[in-house]
């Protein structure tokens, strides 16, 4: 289905919600992120002009309140998509960028961070696709990427990026995580030693600025946490009745740097 305006991507969206065309439809793509962000922009842009200012983007708007905007517009717009059923495939660009930090080159979406961070709200994997070569190749995981990632921990990484390979590295990965998860679950419990959260806490801290300072990646300590607390969880937001999951994740954090 074509797009040409934010106006047409919300009607699409719209006709996308009625119970006939649901009933056809399983998985929305949207292709590319990077179009879509310049459509919203655009419509706030002008949204937000007045007669004294006019803007022809958002993010020429002062203070950033225009790019928010951006990421909050295409938010909700996902989140109906997500709330009528449909599975969905965000597709954008990708460029090297240097880190004013580090000043290493790392590989970054070339979308703005403020949709960034509203895509991967609804991503169970970011996926890297480097096309160099005959075939391309798919990247759960990557040394100059810090924002790719995937749920599943023991994932095949890398694969011939096809439909056919993603889905059988998904389901291979499953079921291994399915295996796992309840044997560490039980570890983490199965002595009389008592932990303490804030004292566990404060020890996984420490431990995620060695393994950052080791180069380990955030999206791999982060998937190390949520095998153990769930999707979306935080060491720093646990729970007094967690202190011996959070203990266990420490450990599996320490076996890594080491």
């Amino acid at each position: 289905m074509p797009i040409n305006s934010w106006a047409q991507f919300k009607t699409a969206v719209r006709n996308l919600k009625n119970k006939e065309v649901r009933e056809k439809f399983s998985v929305v793509v949207i292709d590319t992120l990077d179009l879509l962000q310049l459509y919203c922009s655009k419509a706030i842009g002008m949204n937000m002009s007045t007669e004294r200012n006019s803007y022809d983007f958002a993010e020429d708007v002062d203070f950033g309140r225009g790019g928010k905007r951006v990421g909050q517009e295409i938010k909700l717009q996902l989140k109906e998509l997500e709330g009528a059923g449909y599975s969905l495939i965000l597709i954008a660009h990708a460029a090297e960028k240097e880190n004013f930090i580090t000043k290493q080159t790392q590989i970054k979406p070339t979308i703005d961070a403020n949709v960034y961070q509203a895509v991967c709200d609804f991503a169970d994997f970011s996926i890297y696709i480097d096309p160099k070569g005959a075939t391309s190749t798919a990247y759960f995981r990557h040394p100059k990427l810090d924002n790719v990632g995937c749920r599943f921990k023991d994932i095949e990484n890398p694969i011939e990026f096809s439909y056919e390979n993603l889905c059988k590295a998904i389901k291979d990965a499953a079921e291994k995580q399915s295996d796992n998860l309840i044997d560490r679950r039980e570890r983490a419990v199965s002595d009389d030693t008592i932990y303490f959260v804030e004292k566990e806490q404060q020890k996984f801290k420490e431990a995620t600025e060695r393994a950052i300072e080791k180069g380990i990646l955030p999206s791999q300590i982060t998937l190390i946490v949520e095998s153990y607390l769930g999707d979306g969880k935080k060491i720093a937001n646990a729970q007094p009745r967690q202190a011996e999951l959070v203990h266990a994740a420490l450990k599996e954090l320490e076996e890594l740097i080491n």
